[in-house]
């Protein structure tokens, strides 16, 4: 075979051509990358010399910065990495890793003795928006906020860390439960209710949850009962039935809750199952109220007998008194006045209880012994002047009263209208709205009713009943009565924005009641509803805020508060009204809740649609494609 040479001229050429391969920045910077430890290589000094000469012929490059800070830190030299880094995210602001690698740098510097703690929380705060779902940050960030006292700062860390939920530990303990207890532990301390409850709710719900994080949940319960929050305690209480279902306190309290909001069936329930575990006559006697106000009376007349014909049995004087009451007010339901005066005969100080007394002289009427019932009125109308039935008598003519100059039917008469009427309250007050309608209905039949007060009961009664039409009519009569009353002019007023009625004349009639009683929370929470019909959206978060602040416990306010927020653009704040609002109790809470889900998707999609289009013009840079002006 013949010896075959190369020309030099193309030999140098590919001399030139490979010497300038090895000089070009990409080549250099895959090279570099390979030599690093963290790729597998054992050369991280000719890394650095490698990426400093990238940095020389392309200084702008964030990629070669953030690798150069990478293995200056393999070689030991912090500061310089530290520089490196700095440099990065400068160049890249919305680089994540750029960011993490920054933060966890100043992180390491701050632990030193002596360093300074801002740099780092500043640089880790930065980095954790950027990459939200990376748990080192969230546990670098709160270890800096505890070292500096930042406690809010802490307990917002740690609750993400909780979140995050990440699986590693510390000690035996997964650093997602000591990131919920550490929260639990600040919030409680900075006294910010809604941390604590995630908090606590999160470790509850844990399948191995320990005492004492059940007793955090107890103890956050019974805050929420004192509270008003009625909504979540039931929440909480509910789990720790599921986790402590043989502790009786525990259903004791749910059943409270569920008396607090009408749910009395739910209530018996409740009560039975505290009862099984621990028999107490706490129990007995809470069914018993639970059954009035579910209208089986008979069954609760029956259970409160039983109790009050063994008074030795009756836990305290203020007990035997509460029990008393019970059964005072369910034998006048019943109609059973001869039962009732037969058993206060045994009853010591039943005439120096205010409610007593007053049954007492109900039953005199109902039975029909006028001359007693005279008698207990005056007694009462002496010691208990603003006692309902005492005050009503109080009004009776003195010779009407007294039955005198043939007066005796009108007596009777009179006699007769204070029954009816205490009847009517008695049954509103045990939800007995259909007993409470036709006793109302009776009082018409007897005498025409003139009494604002009374009248407004019946509207109410009626709208429970759904007889809307009714309930109206009757307030324009209150109205006709009383034009003025500013408890009329608010519950018409706000019926008529309720129901699509004249707005205008629903706005004069509230604007009035509220110029007459300016700090009333419910005038307040009508007057902005009224400002949010007419399309004044800012006036009426005024006003609506103000009826917060003089009522932070009314979910309708919230709800109204949200929705003024919500026409003025702000859905964030209006999703945090709505959740507050769901800290209480009360009818169609799913349906807001749904609300709150569909519109925080709707926030989320806006948030992504804003992003999206900066991320096209990121990949561009970061795959290289444009080989003429390469930047790593």
């Amino acid at each position: 075979m013949k010896n075959r040479h190369v020309p030099i001229g193309l030999a140098m050429a590919l001399l030139s051509s490979f010497l300038a391969a090895q000089e070009d920045p990409k080549h250099m910077f895959l090279r570099a990358r390979e030599m690093q430890r963290a790729n597998g290589g054992n050369d991280s000094a000719g890394a650095i010399a490698l990426y400093k000469k990238v940095i020389a012929a392309i200084p702008n490059s964030a990629e070669a910065h953030l690798r150069l800070s990478e293995a200056l830190l393999e070689v030991q030299d912090i500061n310089g990495a530290l520089a490196a880094a700095k440099k990065a995210a400068e160049l890249a602001p919305k680089n994540a890793e750029a960011a993490t690698n920054l933060a966890i740098l100043e992180f390491t510097i701050a632990k030193q003795p002596g360093q300074s703690a801002d740099a780092a929380k500043a640089a880790l705060i930065k980095a954790a928006k950027l990459s939200p779902g990376d748990p080192e940050l969230w546990f670098r960030l709160a270890d800096i906020c505890e070292s500096t006292q930042d406690a809010p700062g802490a307990l917002n860390a740690w609750l993400r860390l909780g979140y995050l939920r990440p699986p590693a530990l510390m000690g035996d303990q997964p650093v997602y439960i000591v990131a919920y207890d550490r929260a639990a532990y600040l919030a409680h301390a900075l006294n910010r209710y809604s941390e604590r409850r995630e908090a606590c709710l999160a470790l509850a719900r844990e399948a191995n949850a320990s005492e004492q994080h059940l007793r955090m949940l107890e103890e956050l319960a019974r805050y929420q009962v004192d509270k008003g929050y009625l909504g979540h305690a039931e929440e909480s209480f509910a789990l720790l039935a599921k986790r402590l279902p043989e502790e009786p306190v525990v259903w004791q309290n749910i059943a409270l809750v569920q008396r607090r909001t009408g749910r009395f069936a739910d209530a018996v329930k409740s009560l039975q199952r505290a009862h099984e575990i621990m028999p107490e006559q706490r129990n007995v006697v809470q069914q018993a109220f639970c059954l009035m106000n579910m209208g089986n009376l008979q069954e609760a007349y029956e259970i409160l007998q039983d109790l009050c014909s063994a008074p030795d049995s009756l836990a305290s004087d203020e007990h035997s008194e509460y029990v008393r009451g019970l059964l005072s007010a369910c034998a006048l339901m019943l109609n059973r006045p001869d039962d009732l005066l037969k058993a206060m005969e045994s009853w010591s100080g039943a005439s120096e209880n205010i409610f007593l007394s007053s049954q007492r002289a109900q039953a005199l009427i109902k039975a029909g012994d006028l001359s007693a019932a005279r008698g207990a009125l005056k007694e009462g109308m002496e010691r208990f002047p603003e006692q309902l039935i005492f005050k009503r008598a109080a009004t009776i003519p003195k010779n009407v009263f007294e039955g005198r100059l043939n007066q005796g039917g009108a007596s009777r008469k009179a006699f007769q209208l204070i029954d009816l009427e205490a009847s009517a309250y008695l049954f509103a007050e045990f939800r007995q709205w259909d007993r409470c309608l036709e006793t109302i209905q009776e009082i018409h039949s007897v005498s025409p009713i003139q009494d604002v007060d009374l009248l407004l009961l019946q509207s109410n009664v009626l709208e429970s009943l759904s007889h809307r039409e009714e309930a109206l009519n009757i307030l324009r009569r209150c109205q006709r009565l009383a034009p003025g009353h500013s408890v009329v002019q608010n519950n018409l007023g706000y019926y008529l924005l309720d129901t699509g009625g004249d707005i205008q004349e629903a706005s004069s009639l509230i604007r009035a009641a509220l110029d007459q009683e300016p700090d009333n929370a419910s005038y307040q929470d009508s007057w902005g509803w009224a400002l949010f019909k007419q399309g004044k959206f800012k006036e009426a978060e005024a006003a609506l805020q103000s009826a917060v602040e003089a009522n932070p416990i009314s979910p309708e306010i919230r709800k109204h508060l949200g929705e003024a927020l919500l026409k003025l653009d702000r859905p964030q704040e209006a999703i945090e009204q709505w959740e507050s609002a769901l800290a209480f109790a009360f009818p169609e809470r799913e349906k807001l809740e749904d609300r709150i889900k569909k519109l925080k998707t709707d926030i989320a999609k806006k948030a992504l649609a804003e992003i999206e289009p900066d991320e096209d013009a990121e990949s561009d840079e970061e795959d290289g494609s444009d080989d003429d002006e390469w930047q790593p």
